[in-house]
């Protein structure tokens, strides 16, 4: 018993720590919290939306690019500043509860 209190202070102090992340998907009303006693508390990750990958292979960047484009569609949100780098999606919004595998470039003698 003592181990999980120790883990709850724990994760308490930790929430204390980091900035309030909210969800932006247009009426989704998860974000973190600053205790576990809030009401409504749900464990729940978020996701970063993907940035614009340059400086590697031009499909890589045309791929990130248009990968970026969907996510800010889906978000919903005509007052997204689309050069903005902050805005998370949480884990509500994915089938897996995690957004998918990362854009690898392969070369087309494979």
């Amino acid at each position: 018993m003592g181990i999980r209190k120790n883990l709850q202070e724990i994760w308490t102090h930790l929430l204390r720590q980091s900035a309030m992340v909210n969800c932006a998907v247009y009426g989704c009303s998860n974000r973190t919290r600053n205790s576990l006693n809030d009401e409504n508390f749900q464990r729940v990750g978020f996701n970063v939306v993907p940035k614009v990958i340059s400086g590697q292979c031009a499909k890589i960047t045309e791929l990130s690019s248009k990968r970026r484009a969907l996510w800010l569609s889906r978000i919903r949100r005509e007052d997204l500043d689309e050069s903005a780098t902050h805005y998370r999606v949480c884990g509500a919004h994915f089938i897996t509860g995690e957004r998918g595998s990362s854009i690898k470039c392969i070369s087309s003698a494979l």
